[in-house]
């Protein structure tokens, strides 16, 4: 990675972080794979929220453990929240489904002709274009690019080098900004 991280430069604050994270994957059960992901995150909220300390307040570790805690705690809530939003719902790719007509098909088969028609593909582009003009800054420009070649909240946040709450109010304002020049046909509820 060409632009290394400031906390990966101290290894206490780095192995503080690691521990806290994998103590955290390990008591709530999370898959190892978000581990690394989360380390990410920690590392960046920490670097933003270094420039708040105050030597005068505290010692440097306790604001370290204090940022860190705060920021894991954070995480949890939004990511079990999700889970007890009765809103969500789960579907597989391989699952079958209903069309209009009651039959059961495969997923695919839903997609419309109208979504591979050349000229509803140039309008596509004309209005992500449009929207593309309108957003506030770059890191918007670059969320919304990220975002149509299919992009993750997690991927694009290390790709900007966000953190995921930033990156999830980058895509918030993305949204009200494609409500406002009347783009929101193409958003999802």
């Amino acid at each position: 990675m060409e632009n290394q991280s400031n906390y990966s430069s101290d290894p206490q604050l780095s192995r503080l972080i690691r521990w806290k994270v994998r103590r955290l994957c390990r008591n709530w059960n999370l898959p190892r794979t978000e581990a690394d992901i989360l380390e990410h995150d920690v590392g960046v909220h920490h670097e933003l929220a270094t420039e708040a300390y105050d030597q005068t307040q505290g010692a440097r570790s306790t604001f370290d453990d204090r940022v860190i805690e705060h920021y894991l705690n954070s995480y949890l809530r939004h990511r079990f929240a999700a889970k007890r939003d009765p809103r969500r719902e789960e579907c597989s790719l391989n699952e079958r489904a209903r069309d209009a007509s009651g039959r059961c098909v495969e997923r695919h088969e839903l997609i419309e002709e109208a979504a591979v028609d050349p000229q509803r593909i140039h309008d596509l582009c004309r209005d992500l274009e449009a929207l593309r003009a309108c957003l506030p800054s770059e890191h918007h420009r670059r969320f919304l690019d990220l975002k149509a070649r299919g992009g993750t909240i997690n991927s694009i946040a290390i790709e900007l080098s966000l953190t995921r709450p930033r990156t999830v109010l980058i895509e918030i304002e993305v949204r009200d900004v494609a409500i406002e020049i009347g783009l929101d046909g193409y958003l999802g509820s």
